[in-house]
C-alpha cells in the first residue's frame, strides 16, 4: 500500500523514462499474469460518482471498487461501518451494507443517504470492502467525504432606518414586501442607522441554519463602487442582524454621500441556490467633515500620473596632483633599482649569469604565497652567503694594505 501511494503521488514527472518505470511498477502490482503475487499485496481504490456531492436529485452514495488502474474488482462485501456528521460528530448510520447494481457491465455500490431530515453539511463515510481474490488488500474503514447540499429560504427579512439606541426590529417575524424591479426608497444621514434582520432556513425542513457568508452590499449608483459589510449571527435562534452606524461606517468603510443600492448576499459550500437579493435604494447624506476625513481606498489614493524623471548626479572626481609631481614620484621609485644595479656592477657581480628560470616558474606554476615561501629560504641562504663574501673581501683588502 505504501509503495502504491508513493508511485501514485508522483504527479510531476519530467523524464519519459521515469514515467515508463512508474507505470511498469504499477502494472506489475495489478497484472494477473504476474506470478507469485503475495497475499493482500494489491491495493484497492474507491471511485466516487458526483465527487460525493448529494442533493434532492442525486440522493445516493454511489461508487465503484477498482484497482489503481481503474479496473473493476469483484468484491464479496461492501459495508458502511458508520457515517458521521463532521460539524456535530453525530453518527447517523451504523453498519449498513451497500446494495450492488450493474451499469454498463460495471458493479456499482449504492446507499441511499439523502432524505428530508438529513442536515446539510459534510459527512465522513467509513467504508470497508472485502475482495474475492486473496491477492487484493481489503479496505478497512476508509473515510470518504460526502457533501449534502440544500436549497435555502430567506425569511423574516426586514430593514429600517432609525435613530434609537435599541434595535427596532426585534420580534418581527414577517418579511417585508420586496420588489426587485421597483425598489423602495430610503434616506439617511450621519445621525441615523440602518437595521437589518433575517433568518436563513432549509427549504425542505424549514429549520433555521447557519451559513459561512452573509453580507450587505452597498453599490454607489454613479461610480459603481461597492462596499461590503458583513452580517453576523447573534446566536439567538440563528437570526442574522446588522445595525449599521453611518457615522462610524464613513470612517471604516469609506462611505460618502450619494445614492446606494443595497443588496443581500448569502453563500455557503453546501447551498445550492446562493442568494443575491436587491433590497432598497438608500439616499445617504453625510456632512463635508466626514467626507473629507473618509479614508480613501488604495485605488483612489494611488496617483497613476507620470512622475518626474529622476536625474542622478555622480560625485565629482577628487582633484589630482599635477603630472609633473607624478613623474617625479615615479622616477624616485625607480632610482633605488638602478642604484642596486650600479653597485652590483661596481662590485663585479655577473648579473647576466643570473638564471631566469625561477621567474618563469613563478609566472607559470606558482602562486604568490608559494613563491614567498621559496624566496624566504633562498633569501636566508643569500643573506648568509653575502655576509661571508663581504667578510672575505674585507680581509683580502686588509692583507694587501699590510
Amino acid at each position: 500500500l505504501k509503495f502504491a501511494n508513493y508511485f501514485i503521488s508522483r504527479r510531476r514527472i519530467y523524464h519519459p523514462r521515469v514515467t515508463f518505470l512508474i507505470f511498469s511498477a504499477l502494472h506489475d502490482m495489478t497484472d494477473d499474469k504476474v506470478a507469485n503475487l503475495p497475499k493482500n499485496s494489491v491495493p484497492l481504490a474507491i471511485l466516487l460518482e458526483h465527487k460525493g456531492s448529494l442533493d434532492e436529485v442525486k440522493s445516493s452514495i454511489r461508487f465503484m471498487v477498482t484497482d489503481i488502474f481503474g479496473h473493476i474488482v469483484p468484491t464479496d462485501r461492501v459495508i458502511a461501518d458508520k457515517i458521521v456528521h463532521t460539524s456535530s460528530d453525530e453518527v447517523v448510520i451504523n453498519s449498513k451494507p451497500f446494495s450492488r447494481t450493474s451499469a454498463k457491465g460495471n458493479d456499482i455500490y449504492e446507499l441511499k443517504f439523502f432524505d428530508q431530515k438529513r442536515k446539510a453539511g459534510f459527512y465522513e463515510c467509513f467504508v470497508s470492502v472485502g475482495a474475492t481474490n486473496s491477492k487484493y488488500m481489503p479496505i478497512v474503514q476508509e473515510a470518504i467525504v460526502i457533501k449534502v447540499s440544500r436549497e435555502i429560504l430567506i425569511s423574516g427579512l426586514n430593514l429600517a432606518v432609525h435613530e434609537s439606541e435599541r434595535f427596532p426590529l426585534d420580534g418581527k417575524t414577517e418579511s417585508m414586501n420586496i420588489n426587485e424591479k421597483k425598489l423602495m426608497q430610503l434616506s439617511a444621514d450621519d445621525n441615523q442607522k440602518l437595521a437589518v434582520i433575517f433568518v436563513i432556513s432549509d427549504k425542505l425542513t424549514k429549520e433555521s441554519i447557519l451559513v459561512d457568508q452573509a453580507y450587505l452590499q452597498f453599490e454607489e449608483q454613479n461610480t459603481k463602487s461597492t462596499i461590503i459589510v458583513p452580517v453576523a449571527n447573534d446566536g439567538n435562534a440563528n437570526v442574522y442582524k446588522a445595525d449599521i452606524d453611518f457615522k462610524q461606517m464613513a470612517k471604516d468603510y469609506e462611505f460618502t454621500s450619494g445614492m446606494y443600492e443595497i443588496s443581500l448576499i448569502v453563500g455557503d459550500d453546501v447551498i445550492m441556490n446562493s442568494v443575491i437579493l436587491k433590497l432598497a435604494l438608500l439616499n445617504l447624506q453625510l456632512p463635508a467633515v466626514i467626507v473629507e476625513h473618509a479614508r480613501k481606498s488604495v485605488l483612489v489614493a494611488t496617483d497613476y500620473k507620470m512622475k518626474p524623471e529622476i536625474l542622478h548626479s555622480f560625485r565629482p572626481p577628487e582633484k589630482r596632483p599635477p603630472k609633473f609631481i607624478s613623474d617625479i614620484f615615479s622616477v624616485a621609485v625607480v632610482i633605488p633599482f638602478f642604484l642596486l644595479l650600479c653597485i652590483w656592477f661596481y662590485l663585479g657581480a655577473n648579473i647576466w649569469a643570473i638564471p631566469l628560470s625561477p621567474v618563469m616558474i613563478f609566472w607559470i606554476h606558482l602562486n604568490m604565497f608559494e613563491t614567498l615561501k621559496y624566496l624566504g629560504i633562498l633569501g636566508t641562504i643569500t643573506f648568509l652567503s653575502g655576509i661571508s663574501v663581504l667578510r672575505k673581501r674585507a680581509d683580502r683588502i686588509k692583507e694587501k694594505a699590510d
